[in-house]
């Protein structure tokens, strides 16, 4: 046991990610080897998002084992409430991502809620390393106008691309009007909840890659390489999901993973130093970019004038706060919105 806590202390982030690939990786591939039902491998494939916060959970367990006490009675509360929560809103999401409600799917929203409680109870957690890891989770106190950042950037930036859409003559797709609008309101609302819990997982995957891996890589690197190497690795770690066919896109669609998520790791740098760590930030600015389309129509011009202002946007950020000189971590950047 000490020299695996050795091993974890000197090799942390290399940890982490071999950890991380294992426990994915060992699920995706499973997944369809074990069922050809389209619902369970799905499912399954949401269990696998959360190989990076359980391998961070993990190591950081690991490193905080110093004869802890264990888990009590406040723990479990937590534990059994957050736990509740999260298992009745990946049920309710069930409808709204189209699967079969049985007795294995209902089972496997259990599994996922499982390590979902896990997340969100371990800042009240007795084990000093998993305390401090996910601490950050409920971590917001910063200005209230990060707040809007996280919430409402890539929103208003799809907006601004749909405006301009509209001003040269585009017109958006009737299937955002096809249903009364409470409908489109409470399915957009369910479906932005189950990218925190299940679709996409935020929960799943924030506390590793900026909770655990960029809080990590910012000590050694500056900002700018820091992303790219947390950009990079999280495009490789979806090889499987193209590989096993659960995302149909091939090599192609895996491929545009590194064109696509090496940028996007820079402004999520930018949010997590100017909020001093906070993964409530990181994770209301995942979901909303996972779920932007729900809320702002969407077309194919209104799409290419997005991707262009985000280009500049991302170009801004890295020039304004001088990202390619390494900091203290956490020093929060001095930029245009301070």
């Amino acid at each position: 046991m000490k020299k695996l806590i050795q091993l974890a202390k000197e090799k942390q982030v290399l940890c982490f990610y071999l950890l991380t690939f294992l426990i994915s990786w060992t699920i995706w591939f499973m997944a369809p080897v074990l069922t050809e039902d389209p619902d369970i491998r799905a499912l399954m494939q949401y269990i696998g998002y959360y190989g990076p916060a359980l391998a961070a959970i993990m190591i950081a367990g690991l490193l905080g084992l110093n004869n802890q006490p264990a888990p009590g009675l406040r723990y479990w509360i937590t534990f059994i409430a957050f736990f509740s929560i999260v298992f009745l809103i990946n049920l309710l999401s069930l409808d709204v991502l189209g699967i079969v409600r049985n007795s294995a799917t209902i089972a496997l929203m259990a599994v996922i809620a499982i390590p979902a409680a896990m997340v969100l109870s371990g800042p009240v957690s007795k084990n000093r390393g998993i305390r401090r890891l996910l601490r950050y989770v409920k971590k917001a106190n910063v200005h209230w106008k990060w707040h809007l950042v996280a919430f409402f950037s890539v929103p208003v930036l799809a907006g601004i691309g749909l405006l301009i859409d509209l001003l040269l003559g585009g017109e958006p797709s009737g299937v955002y009007y096809s249903q009364p609008f409470y409908v489109v309101i409470y399915r957009g609302l369910i479906l932005y909840l189950s990218v925190f819990t299940l679709y996409g997982s935020c929960l799943g995957q924030e506390p590793g890659w900026r909770g655990f891996a960029l809080h990590r890589l910012l000590t050694q690197y500056n900002p700018l390489v820091s992303s790219i190497i947390v950009g990079s690795l999280y495009s490789l770690w979806t090889a499987p999901l193209y590989i096993t066919g659960l995302f149909e896109e091939g090599l192609a669609g895996f491929l545009s993973q590194f064109i696509i998520n090496i940028p996007l790791a820079i402004p999520f740098t930018w949010l997590y130093m100017k909020t001093k760590g906070s993964l409530f930030h990181v994770a209301l600015f995942s979901a909303s970019l996972n779920t932007f389309g729900i809320f702002i129509p969407v077309t194919e011009r209104s799409f290419v004038i997005l991707i262009l202002i985000s280009i500049l946007c991302i170009v801004a950020i890295t020039m304004e706060n001088r990202m390619w000189i390494k900091r203290d971590a956490l020093t929060p950047f001095k930029s245009f919105i301070d």
